[in-house]
C-alpha cells in the first residue's frame, strides 16, 4: 500500500511546498484519489480488519496512506494540529462518546450530515446508531462497526480441565476463581489502562445493577444511583475483581491481556469483542479453543461502543472527493462484512447478510435487537461521567490495592 507516497505528500502539506498548493483542483481531480487515516489501530485483528478497507479503496484506483499514533488522545492532538494548520488527515479514528462531541465543538470535522442523507444511513443504520452519531441533529461521524463490551473470553483448555461451567453470575465467577488460581492460571487478565478498568466496570454495572440502575447512573447522571446501596455492591464487586486480577507478568495494552488467555496463562477476560479477533489471528478455533459469553449477569444487555471515523475539516474539493469514496467504501455492504468478521465486531448497516458472522456476534445481534437491552458505553455518558469523575475514581480504585469500598464510595460522592 502507498504508504511512502502518503508521507510524501503530507510532509509537503506541513511544510507548506508549492507542489502541496499549485495544483489546479481540475488537474488535482484527474489523479488518483488520496486518502490518508489517522489512527490508533495496531493489533493483528485490527491490523486485519482495516487491511479490507484499504484494499478495497485500492481496488477503486486510490491511493492509501495511514499515521498510526499509540493511543486515542494522540490521535485528536495530532487531528486537532492538522485541521488549524490547513492540512487535516482525509478520516480521523475516534470511538463514539464525548469525542464526537469535542470534534463538533472545535470544528475539526466535516459535518456528514449530506453525505448521510445521501447515502440512507436513517434507513440502514439502528436508530440509536444514528443518535451516538450526531450532534445538535447533525451527522458528525461516520460509524465503522458497532462492538459489545461486555463479554467474557474464556480459555477452552482451562475451563475443561478444571471441569468449569462459564459462569451466569459474578459470584459463580468468584467460586470458580481460587480454584483457577490454585491451579497455576491467572484467573482474570485485564490491562493496566483506565480505559479497560472503564469497560469493566460497565460489565459489572449492568450485571450487578441492571439495565435500570445503568441508565440511571449514566443516562440520568443521577447523584441518588451514585450514592446507592446497588452502587455499594457494584464497588464490592470490582474490588473482589481486582484481587484475581494479579498476574506475575502485568500487561497495560488490551491485546497483551487477550493474548495472556490465548496462550493458556490467563482464564478469561471481560472486555469487548474486538478481543474475538485476536483469537482468529491467533488460529483459534470458537468453541474448541475459546468460548465467548456475555459478562455475567448481562444476558439481558448489550453495552454499545461504535468505532467512528470524523472527515477532516477541509472545503477542498480534491480532499472532499477522497473523503467521499472512503464514506462509500467503508461502508460498502461488502466491506462491512468482512470487516466485521476480522474485527470481532457487527456491521453498522441492517441491510448486510449477517447469517455468516459466527455465534457470539450472532448472539450479540439477538440481544442488541431488543431496545431494552441497548445500553450506551459509559464513554458516552458526558460530561460529568464520561472522561473524568467517576470513570476516573473508578480505574484509581481497581488498579490501587488500597483503596476500600468506603473510600471509593467517598471519592465518587466528591467527584
Amino acid at each position: 500500500m502507498s504508504g511512502c507516497l502518503g508521507k510524501s505528500r503530507i510532509l509537503a502539506a506541513a511544510l507548506g511546498l508549492a507542489t502541496a498548493v499549485a495544483l489546479s483542483p481540475q488537474k488535482a481531480i484527474a489523479e488518483p484519489v488520496f486518502a490518508e487515516l489517522l489512527h490508533y489501530w495496531r493489533s493483528a485483528g485490527e491490523r486485519a480488519a482495516l487491511d479490507v478497507v484499504a484494499r478495497e479503496f485500492e481496488a477503486r484506483g486510490g491511493e492509501w496512506s495511514e499515521t498510526v499514533e499509540n493511543s486515542s488522545t494522540l490521535v485528536r492532538e495530532q487531528a486537532r494540529n492538522r485541521v488549524v494548520a490547513g492540512f487535516p488527515p482525509t478520516a480521523i479514528h475516534g470511538t463514539s462518546g464525548h469525542e464526537i462531541q469535542d470534534w463538533a465543538e472545535l470544528g475539526i470535522a466535516n459535518d456528514l450530515s449530506g453525505i448521510a442523507a445521501e447515502g440512507g444511513w436513517s434507513e440502514v443504520m439502528p436508530p440509536q446508531l444514528i443518535d451516538q452519531i450526531s450532534v445538535d441533529g447533525k451527522v458528525v461521524v461516520l460509524p465503522m462497526n458497532i462492538h459489545g463490551l461486555n463479554w467474557g473470553w474464556y480459555n477452552a483448555a482451562i475451563y475443561r480441565e478444571l471441569n468449569l461451567d462459564l459462569p451466569h453470575s459474578w459470584e459463580e465467577f468468584f467460586a470458580q476463581a481460587p480454584i483457577i488460581q490454585e491451579a497455576g492460571y491467572v484467573p482474570l487478565a485485564i490491562g493496566r489502562q483506565t480505559w479497560q478498568v472503564r469497560t469493566l466496570f460497565a460489565s459489572v454495572l449492568a450485571g450487578v445493577g441492571g439495565n435500570d440502575f445503568y441508565r440511571e447512573l449514566f443516562d440520568e447522571q443521577s447523584t441518588e444511583a451514585l450514592a446507592s446501596e446497588t452502587m455499594r455492591r457494584v464497588a464490592e464487586t470490582m474490588a473482589e475483581l481486582r484481587k484475581w486480577a494479579k498476574s506475575d507478568e502485568p500487561v497495560d495494552h488490551w491485546a497483551d491481556a487477550t493474548a495472556q488467555v490465548i496462550n493458556g496463562k490467563a482464564a478469561v477476560q471481560f472486555i469487548g469483542d474486538w478481543a474475538k479477533g485476536e483469537f482468529f489471528r491467533a488460529g483459534k478455533v470458537l468453541n474448541e479453543d475459546f468460548f465467548c459469553r456475555l459478562a455475567p449477569g448481562t444476558d439481558n444487555s448489550y453495552v454499545v461502543g461504535v468505532d467512528v471515523f470524523a472527515l477532516g475539516r477541509t472545503d477542498d474539493p480534491v480532499e472532499l472527493e477522497a473523503q467521499s469514496m472512503l464514506a462509500n467504501v467503508m461502508l460498502d455492504p461488502q466491506v462491512q462484512l468482512e470487516f466485521a468478521q476480522l474485527k470481532g465486531a457487527i456491521p453498522v448497516r441492517n441491510d448486510v447478510d449477517v447469517s455468516v458472522l459466527d455465534e457470539c456476534a450472532q448472539v450479540g445481534l439477538a440481544t442488541m435487537s431488543v431496545p431494552e437491552n441497548y445500553l450506551d458505553t459509559p464513554h458516552y455518558a458526558i460530561p460529568k461521567f464520561g472522561n473524568h469523575g467517576l470513570i476516573n475514581e473508578v480505574g484509581e480504585f481497581f488498579l490501587n490495592d488500597d483503596i476500600t469500598v468506603d473510600e471509593f464510595m467517598v471519592m465518587i460522592a466528591s467527584s
